[in-house]
């Protein structure tokens, strides 16, 4: 069982992600998709009950990014996540957390249809499966409304 699965679906990279510590070898499973992407096509979904990447972990992601700033959807009612994402937006401001009940607004920062995103949220779901402790609250949430 893992903290974090990713996958790279519709065109999105996309993560799903327990409230525990994201270790290292699931980053470097998270980085070599995100390294199969070009950059200036990269778009990222993540959904997470509070797991963050840490400091090394956020330092390597935006140095790989190279000051270029691809658009990233972070879906959570975690106030960690929140100031996680914070750190990340002084080099890449195109970084936004979602609460969990506005994941359209989500699927809108990425420029995803809604039906890319309705897929997005089942794929997402059966990524979960291989979680510690099942489909996190972030993603159970959005499974009980359609995107529209």
């Amino acid at each position: 069982m893992s903290n974090l699965v990713c996958a790279q679906s519709f065109g999105v990279v996309l993560c799903v992600q327990n409230a525990h510590v994201t270790t290292d070898e699931e980053w470097e499973r998270l980085m070599a998709i995100i390294r199969q992407v070009k950059i200036d096509h990269l778009r990222i979904l993540a959904f997470t009950d509070g797991g963050a990447p840490n400091v090394r972990q956020r330092g390597e992601l935006i140095d790989y990014l190279g000051g270029k700033t691809p658009p990233i959807a972070v879906v959570s009612a975690s106030a960690l996540v929140k100031g996680v994402a914070t750190a990340i937006s002084w080099f890449n401001p195109r970084i936004k957390v979602f609460s969990p009940a506005d994941v359209s607004k989500a699927f809108a920062h990425l420029s995803i249809t809604a039906a890319s995103g309705n897929g997005l949220v089942e794929e997402a779901m059966s990524l979960a499966t291989s979680l510690t402790g099942g489909v996190p609250g972030a993603l159970a949430r959005n499974t009980e409304r359609a995107v529209r």
